[in-house]
């Protein structure tokens, strides 16, 4: 099966109690994105007794396949967590291995804080959540429901700890009315139910369809068209030899009107409608680009400019200075590790920050030497190890690159034309403190540049526990988004 690699890494069996009394549940899953089998997934609870109490043991392990223009990617995902005869997590560890980086992350509730604790690459972080009686654990939504299944029109709110991004985030949950939906080529009566999920200032949703015995048999996310059905063991293993789907290509934005100029552009202007975003401008305003209403709902006008290192404005807005997050070691940013310190002294002084800025822009472009779509977010440290990665792994080791010589630095994510796609790709790259203003450059050009085709959604300093909250702001317009270019202005 293709993913056995990857399997062998991740093992929830081995942890398992010698004292397991009995198997409360065992749950086979089928995901698909946009139709398409690209995995699996296994849920199973175990009660066994500690100082003659009934505790539970929650294991899930989800492994998928795609692939990144062309290349195949795997993922595994291992949660476990240890429920006290309350039904209150005590502790957990959970391992994700998102293309072949392994982060191990372990937990314990002390007092009135989980303690976390994350292993990557050689690097260790540590922090303390507040954690109080309002807090739940992993999968606490679908214990929730099967103990006390939802009625037609009944709403409910929670905190719940989130596998992967390792953070508490409020979902609402709000049950719609009994409805035939089609589960793997069967009609079944189920109760749509819509998830909303707020973290970090961000808002995903999901449709879960529960039964009358409050089991979710199936879940929907439109994001990425992504689709988890309850189903047998054969069945979810036998769907994994289908082609796996690609993540790129099926999320590339097409671009609307002629766009064969923009490349060289000084700026551009597009027509951009986003769906479900009411009058919350999609994108923000920055030194490249501004946002304003198109006259027409959810139509916006956006105005981008290509980088020019020779012209800047100093900024008035104070709370977009650079930020001690800007300038500090973390997990995903280690400029103090010595492979980075190396790299950033091999490039010369420059008679101004800017320039010097696209000259280790210009320098990361170099010593990346195989340009690698198979991990989602590898360190710093581990780029410039292994010389290997995608946009994300140049926007970490050119951030690394800048904070060590001096320059506050942040990640940004937003979408980039792609000429051969023939329309927006999801992209990273840098905003590095130039001469008291945020430049932009991204160290996948060879010569660090961003064009007007470059449109930022978020900027992060990748300083919280998973780094992968970066990629929310994302979530907002993605699946969801029309881009037409209305003009373009040369020099």
């Amino acid at each position: 099966m293709a993913m056995e690699g990857v399997a062998g890494k991740i093992s929830a069996e081995e942890n398992v109690p010698a004292t397991m009394q009995r198997v409360v549940q065992d749950e086979w899953e089928l995901i698909e994105l946009s139709g398409v089998p690209a995995g699996y997934g296994r849920f199973r609870e175990f009660a066994f007794a500690r100082e003659e109490k009934v505790f539970h043991q929650i294991d899930s392990v989800m492994r998928m396949r795609m692939r990144r223009l062309g290349q195949k990617v795997e993922v595994a995902i291992s949660v476990q967590a240890t429920l006290d005869p309350a039904g209150r997590m005590t502790d957990f560890r959970t391992e994700t291995d998102l293309g072949g980086q392994l982060a191990v992350t372990t937990g314990r509730v002390r007092g009135e804080n989980l303690e976390v604790t994350t292993r990557q690459g050689g690097q260790v972080a540590t922090e303390r959540i507040p954690w109080g009686e309002e807090n739940h654990g992993f999968f606490y939504e679908q214990r929730l429901l099967e103990k006390h299944p939802m009625v037609p029109g009944e709403q409910r709110k929670f905190s719940g700890f989130l596998p992967i991004f390792h953070r508490v985030a409020v979902t609402t949950l709000i049950a719609g009315a009994w409805t035939e939906t089609t589960l793997l080529n069967q009609s079944k009566e189920l109760l749509p139910i819509q998830s909303q999920t707020t973290l970090a200032g961000q808002q995903f949703t999901a449709t879960l369809w529960m039964d009358r015995r409050g089991r979710i048999l199936k879940t929907e996310e439109p994001t990425l068209g992504q689709t988890v059905t309850r189903t047998t063991k054969a069945k979810a293993l036998a769907e994994q030899n289908a082609a796996p789907p690609d993540l790129i290509a099926g999320t590339v934005i097409p671009l609307k009107g002629k766009s064969s100029a923009l490349s060289t552009a000084r700026s551009a202007r597009y027509r951009v409608r986003v769906t479900g975003t009411g009058d919350k401008p999609p994108f923000p305003d920055s030194g490249a680009q501004t946002c304003r209403p198109g006259g027409e709902k959810e139509t916006w006008d956006l105005v981008v400019q290509a980088s020019n290192d020779r012209e800047s404005s100093r900024t008035k807005d104070h709370k977009n200075l650079p930020q001690a997050a800007d300038r500090a070691s973390n997990r995903y940013i280690d400029q103090k590790d010595v492979t980075i310190r190396q790299l950033a002294a091999e490039v010369e002084a420059a008679e101004t920050e800017a320039v010097l800025a696209r000259a280790l822009a210009e320098k990361v472009y170099v010593w990346i030497t195989r340009k690698d779509f198979s991990t989602v977010l590898a360190t710093a440290t581990e780029v410039a190890r292994t010389r290997s990665g995608d946009c994300t792994e140049h926007a970490v080791l050119l951030a690394a690159l800048a904070r060590a010589r001096g320059l506050p630095a942040r990640v940004v994510v937003g979408l980039v034309y792609v000429p051969s796609l023939g329309g927006f790709a999801y992209h990273m790259w840098n905003q590095i403190w130039c001469e008291g203003a945020w430049r932009f450059f991204d160290a996948t050009r060879p010569d660090g540049r961003c064009g007007a085709g470059h449109i930022k959604i978020a900027d992060a300093a990748l300083d919280d526990q998973s780094g992968l909250t970066v990629f929310l702001p994302v979530m907002g317009v993605m699946g969801r988004t029309e881009i037409e270019l209305r003009e373009l202005v040369h020099d």
